[in-house]
């Protein structure tokens, strides 16, 4: 999809039970100003990016620009540890990250043990921003991409998804929001209250959980109960590969015009 000269677009939208199955996990990129973000890191992200031909980006190797991450589960960093190593021994380049500090830390405390020592020279020590850009988010507020030329707004809170930081965004361009993002969370309608706000532009939802009311995740029956404005603007991730058919025969029968993240192109 094209929005104020960006083009968003979804390579996978499984949840992480889903790969035994041949899911792939969440991995949505933006591409703007010449270049590509990647919403997530994956463990496919280094060998389903590159391959996309039609994907502008200043690297050649990775097709990723910047990546944004909204938490630390598996499934949505798995693919860091590799990514880092591409940009920094292949592209000899840093990985620009946008996240919350907390989040920054974390991550680093996962990829610790690896990349602390140098491999160029074992006596010495590395740190995080040896490898990274760390661009820092704050709940609630604006933060300005320059090279990307967007800004990200976080939702005032972490989502309802875990003990840890998790966090949900807005991409606008030249002000105007172009996209939505919940990241991984329960049912909140303050949050798509905030997701949905000022625009037209898309919202990617998460729809991963099994059954009705669970503590993380958000089912396909309580995103269909929200009014049709924003049944037609979202587009969800996150799909248990074992629940697809159902949930798309459920937005079938209900005449809803929500769809999967694929087909925001």
């Amino acid at each position: 999809m094209n929005a104020d000269k960006i083009m968003i677009k979804t390579i996978g939208y499984h949840d992480m039970f889903s790969a035994s199955a041949g899911g792939l996990e969440n991995l949505t990129v933006l591409e703007t100003n010449g270049m590509t973000l990647a919403i997530e890191a994956p463990a496919h992200i280094t060998a389903t990016l590159p391959n996309i031909k039609d994907l502008r980006s200043k690297s050649d190797l990775t097709k990723v620009d910047a990546l944004i991450v909204t938490h630390v589960d598996a499934d949505h960093v798995a693919g860091l540890d590799s990514l880092i190593w591409h940009k920094v021994f292949g592209e000899k380049n840093k990985l620009q990250i946008i996240t919350h500090e907390e989040i920054h830390k974390q991550l680093w405390q996962r990829i610790r043990a690896a990349f602390e020592i140098s491999r160029i020279d074992l006596r010495s020590k590395m740190r995080f921003e040896d490898y990274v850009e760390p661009v820092n988010l704050e709940l609630g507020k604006r933060t300005a991409i320059e090279q990307l030329g967007i800004e990200i707004e976080t939702f005032e809170r972490s989502t309802r998804h875990a003990p840890f930081l998790s966090i949900a965004f807005r991409v606008l361009k030249n002000g105007h929001p172009v996209l939505a993002y919940s990241g991984d969370t329960s049912f909140d309608p303050e949050l798509i209250k905030f997701l949905a706000k000022n625009g037209k532009h898309p919202i990617i939802h998460e729809t991963g959980s099994y059954s009705i009311g669970t503590g993380s995740h958000t089912h396909i029956e309580e995103l269909l109960t929200l009014p049709e404005e924003v049944q037609k603007r979202l587009f969800i991730n996150h799909v248990p590969k074992t629940l697809e058919q159902y949930i798309r025969n459920r937005i079938k029968e209900a005449n809803s015009s929500i769809r999967i993240a694929d087909e925001l192109k």
